[in-house]
């Protein structure tokens, strides 16, 4: 993986994040491959596609680049905020690309990816709407809060400037296929279940604490009334998979993945 950018594709820009823009994406276009089948390369979409800057062209996987000089830590903003939402609920939004790059060295020095099956609502956060004197008056963009998000979710493809073996960034990105496979209604629920767990702060958690967490899972899910229930199922499937264990009945404790 050749981790520079070529600088003659941006021979026609000023402005710097016009630049960076390209820069990056004809760097991904070249360099990256797709996590889900492995396939070599990613096309880029047409210019203006909603929410998705490039296909993989055999198994059509969607991906969004965000590109940065610094690293992203608690969030990353990205597009309109009620179609990012919907997004999620029908299961078409993109995995995302986080890449972050040395300006001066025009060179990639990390890239981090998540599943998009792993991205719960519980993890996008509304931004103040646009004034009525803005262009888009109105319009509301969003941030993806990383916080809420299982750190394992975050899948490094390039650390501090080295490119990982692709045989285990593909393991790594394996680890979330359960949620991709599930039944719908279980796909549904697991990334908002997840999402609540990231914020307990102790090690070891209840039932009850779980519980806690029944109106705001209720919000998500007014067609289910059986949210406890659904609540123990979804901690059964967690420990299945062993991102939670069970040390004793009704008391679960986080996994390193977790």
């Amino acid at each position: 993986m050749n981790l520079h950018f070529d600088s003659s594709v941006g021979q026609d820009y000023s402005s710097p994040s016009q630049l960076a823009r390209v820069l990056t994406q004809d760097w991904v276009a070249r360099e990256a491959y797709c996590l889900k089948c492995g396939h070599e390369a990613l096309d880029p979409t047409p210019q203006n596609t909603k929410a998705m800057d490039f296909r993989c062209d055999a198994c059509r996987e969607p991906y969004e680049l965000k590109s940065s000089r610094r690293p992203f830590r608690t969030r990353v903003l990205d597009g309109e905020y009620s179609t990012f939402l919907r997004a999620i609920e029908s299961h078409d939004n993109p995995n995302l690309l986080l890449l972050n790059y040395d300006a001066p060295r025009m060179v990639v020095t990390d890239l981090q990816a998540i599943p998009r099956y792993a991205l719960s609502r519980l993890s996008v956060l509304p931004r103040r709407p646009l004034g009525p004197t803005a262009r888009r008056a109105g319009w509301q963009g969003c941030n993806i809060d990383l916080t809420g998000l299982p750190q394992t979710a975050l899948v490094p493809i390039v650390i501090s400037g080295s490119p990982r073996v692709r045989s285990g960034v593909l393991e790594d990105w394996r680890r979330f296929d359960f949620i991709d496979s599930a039944p719908r209604t279980t796909r549904d629920w697991l990334p908002d279940i997840l999402s609540c767990l990231r914020r307990v702060t102790s090690e070891e958690f209840d039932l009850e604490t779980a519980y806690g967490f029944e109106s705001e899972l209720q919000r998500l899910h007014p067609r289910n009334y059986h949210v406890r229930p659904k609540i123990r199922q979804q901690l059964q499937i967690l420990v299945r998979h062993e991102l939670i264990e069970r040390v004793r009945p009704g008391w679960y404790r986080k996994t390193f993945r977790l």
